[in-house]
């Protein structure tokens, strides 16, 4: 009986050193920290907006109904006007070829030669825990050193939008990237490339006014890690 009564024990302890045994593993697995090819992405946001009609709220009584009525009004989202919102808040002008970048974990509005950071108005996190989930491979040569990654991950993503007009919004979603990038036979970086597409949605205001917001951004870039 004695010995019967200890076997769920062993079992547990068992089912506890094997989950001990896959997080090492994991752990050890996980791609280098920094999602990505750590390269320039240009940056193209697509969504809509359900934003809550100014009007809504009012009465009209028919005298023998009041009735109370809320309204939503529609709103397409897109990078022309993220890049014109980041405009007017920093008073500056840019021309239509202007391009939204993503590079070294900030936002820039990149026009022509001039170029803005966007910090103060926009920020996008990938994989800001470090919880995400990754396939593919890391290969080395043995005899040269040169090393090659192609990797496809899934994480969280959060961009946050804050101006000084009523435009504040914070949206949460899914990413998925696929990257390669590698050293040569030198340690030199070669040439990668970058793709993520992420999912968003939130809420916050638009202008002053509630406002329900979704979305798609898609990111890409190619070159020379710098």
């Amino acid at each position: 009986m004695h010995q019967t009564g200890n076997k769920p024990i062993i079992a547990v302890a068992a089912l506890i050193f094997a989950l001990a045994a896959q997080s090492t593993v994991h752990a050890q697995g996980n791609p280098p920290a920094a999602a990505g090819a750590g390269l320039p992405l240009v940056l193209n946001i697509t969504g809509t907006a359900k934003i809550q009609n100014p009007n809504s709220g009012q009465s009209n009584d028919n005298g023998t109904k009041t009735t109370t009525a809320y309204k939503l009004e529609g709103s397409k989202v897109s990078t022309t006007d993220i890049i014109s919102l980041i405009a007017t808040n920093e008073g500056v002008t840019f021309s239509k070829t202007a391009k939204l970048v993503y590079v070294g974990g900030a936002v820039e509005v990149e026009d022509g030669t001039n170029i803005l950071d966007a910090s103060a108005e926009i920020t996008i996190s990938l994989d800001p825990n470090g919880d995400g989930v990754w396939n593919g491979t890391d290969t080395m040569d043995d005899n040269t050193g040169a090393d090659t990654q192609k990797f496809t991950g899934t994480y969280l993503a959060t961009l946050v939008f804050a101006d000084a007009s009523g435009n504040n919004f914070t949206l949460n979603g899914l990413a998925t990237e696929t990257f390669t990038d590698g050293i040569d036979q030198n340690g030199d970086a070669t040439r990668g490339t970058d793709s993520i597409s992420m999912t968003l949605s939130g809420d916050g205001t638009i202008g002053g006014i509630n406002a329900a917001i979704s979305g798609k951004i898609k990111a890409s870039g190619s070159g020379i890690p710098e």
